[in-house]
C-alpha cells in the first residue's frame, strides 16, 4: 500500500480529433500517455478516506483506502481528459500553479508536509 507521503502516477489517455497539447497535433484515434506525478494525500475522516492532491486541486472519497486510490486515479483522468477537451488546460494549469517547461506542464511540488499545532484562545 502507498502512504499518505507518497506520489501517485496518473496515466493519461488521450482521445480527440486534430487537437494540439504540448506542441504536438493529434487526430482522430491517435493514442498518447501522458505520464504526471502528483502528490497525494489520503485522510482518514471517520469512516471513510479522502484522497486529496493540491497539484489539480482534486478530492474524492472511498470506504477504504484502497477504494480512495483507486477513485482518485479515476477522477483525476476524468480531470484531464475534460480540460483537453474543452482545450482549456494551459488556463487551468497555469491557475493551479504548474509551469510550462520546453512545452510540457510540471506540476507544483510539494517541499512540506507536517502537522502544525493550532491555539484558539477561549473565550
Amino acid at each position: 500500500m502507498l502512504s499518505s507521503q507518497q506520489k501517485t502516477l496518473i496515466k493519461l489517455a488521450v482521445f480527440g480529433p486534430d487537437y494540439i497539447c504540448n506542441g504536438y497535433l493529434f487526430w482522430y484515434n491517435t493514442y498518447m500517455e501522458l505520464n504526471y506525478k502528483l502528490p497525494v494525500t489520503i485522510l482518514k475522516e471517520k469512516s471513510r478516506y479522502v484522497a486529496y492532491s493540491p497539484a489539480i486541486d482534486l478530492s474524492t472519497s472511498g470506504k477504504t483506502f484502497n477504494e480512495a486510490q483507486k477513485n482518485f486515479a479515476e477522477a483525476s483522468l476524468l480531470f484531464f481528459e475534460e480540460i483537453i477537451k474543452e482545450k482549456t488546460a494551459d488556463d487551468v494549469l497555469s491557475g493551479l500553479g504548474w509551469n510550462k517547461v520546453n512545452k510540457n506542464w510540471k506540476p507544483p511540488v510539494v517541499v512540506s508536509q507536517q502537522s502544525e499545532t493550532i491555539t484558539v484562545p477561549a473565550r
